[in-house]
């Protein structure tokens, strides 16, 4: 890596709700305004540190 002038790299991943396992019905649409529940959010995240 000191040839390519870096000093540190770092890469990462995070993520959550990645398997939700439910019992609702597949043409349910929480999205909907009648209905009481929030969608169910999948939330990924990657990223990279470098530092020269």
């Amino acid at each position: 890596m000191t040839k390519a002038g870096l000093n540190k790299v770092r890469v990462y991943a995070n993520g959550e709700n990645l398997l939700t396992f439910t019992s609702l019905v597949e043409s349910f649409d929480p999205e909907t305004l009648n209905n009481l529940t929030y969608p169910i959010t999948r939330k990924i995240s990657v990223g990279i540190n470098v530092t020269f």
